[in-house]
């Protein structure tokens, strides 16, 4: 039987260098923190986000993380409370918004939510998702996505930029932000600094996930231990893969990883 992980490497020294790195947060557990992205990542991608559920036998090893481990969180795009939920393992910190949760919607945000609308209603299974903190245009259930992709992005980047907004793009969804609003970097950096961890892992499947990469990249330089991991799938980002130290075959492999985090050697 083959293990799901695969190292992001052509040869034995790179791939026993990144399995160190894995051991290196296990071995750092009581200090370490296992930063989670949701959807594509603990969860499968489905349709519609309400249908989204943990994969089969994630919420055991979040909850063994969560009381071995100094920090198990869960940052995403979802809402806090929907995240919460959908956890449901108390000592998971779960982070909606990508940190904005806490953070009132600009007027430039509230008076996009309309425009967005009339944006996604001439494109068949497109539809607008107000978050609140962000704007989100899907488009996962249109019947030609290439031709949903092209209509969507150019009427949103012209959106964004007549508002003065920030145009975000992940697996078949837009969303907007405000100017200058937080990232998934911000909160992986603020909460490692704040509970001084020496070690850390970052798992995620979009491009939004690039941003904890690069954080942890940034925190690695300052002498903490790190690894990135991609969760892999059929829409997964290149830029993604490029980046990350170790990958997995979905939501389940990731699984598999995190159970190796838990007794003997990171697998």
């Amino acid at each position: 039987m083959t293990s799901s992980l695969r190292t992001n490497s052509t040869g034995p020294t790179h791939a026993h260098a990144r399995r160190d790195r894995l051991d290196a947060v296990r071995s750092a557990a009581p200090r370490a923190g296992i930063f989670l992205d949701f959807d594509g990542t603990l969860a499968p991608i489905v349709p519609r986000p309400e249908a989204a559920r943990l994969a089969t036998g994630a919420r055991p090893v979040l909850r063994r993380l969560a009381a071995a481990y100094g920090l198990v969180a869960v940052v995403s795009g979802r809402p806090t409370d929907d995240l919460k939920s959908r956890i449901g393992v108390a000592g998971v910190h779960c982070v909606g918004l990508y940190g904005l949760d806490a953070t009132p919607p600009t007027s430039a945000l509230r008076d996009a939510v309309p425009q967005a609308r009339l944006i996604a209603e001439p494109v068949a299974g497109a539809w607008v998702e107000d978050k609140g903190a962000t704007v989100a245009v899907h488009y996962r259930q249109s019947p030609n996505r290439a031709d949903a992709r092209i209509a969507l992005r150019a009427a949103l980047e012209e959106l964004a930029a007549s508002s003065a907004l920030v145009l975000g793009e992940g697996k078949m969804v837009f969303e907007l932000f405000a100017a200058g609003a937080l990232g998934k970097g911000t909160v992986v950096q603020h909460m490692a600094l704040e509970r001084d961890l020496g070690a850390l892992m970052v798992a995620g499947d979009d491009l939004a996930d690039l941003d904890s990469f690069h954080a942890a990249r940034r925190l690695q330089t300052g002498g903490r231990s790190a690894v990135t991991v991609a969760v892999t799938g059929p829409e997964s980002p290149a830029s993604l893969l490029r980046e990350a130290d170790v990958k997995v075959q979905g939501p389940s492999g990731l699984v598999d990883l995190l159970r190796g985090l838990l007794s003997g050697r990171a697998r």
